[in-house]
């Protein structure tokens, strides 16, 4: 599987939760501005601020996501320095 289809799988995986979450907690209080078929500056601020806070923790997610990094094959690793020192000792021949 492609690297970065693997990371966009991990992203994906951590970002989804949040959405559900956030995206509930967005309906929850459209509905309740909603109910009396108006929404009053209060609540439009704090369904503003339910989706800046979206913004920000799924910015801190995928910042994370980048700041890890991918996990090394050491056995290429170790392939890699052998046929290395090998090159070198049949030079030095």
């Amino acid at each position: 599987m492609p690297k970065n289809l693997i990371q966009r799988l991990r992203s994906f995986k951590r970002l989804l939760p949040l959405a559900i979450a956030k995206c509930e907690t967005v309906d929850w209080l459209l509905s309740k501005a909603l109910a009396d078929n108006r929404v009053s500056d209060a609540e439009f601020q704090l369904i503003m601020t339910e989706f800046s806070q979206h913004n920000v923790l799924k910015e801190a997610v995928r910042a994370k996501l980048r700041r890890q990094p991918s996990c090394p094959d050491v056995e290429k690793f170790k392939k890699d320095i052998c046929t290395e020192i090998e090159t070198e000792c049949q030079k030095t021949k």
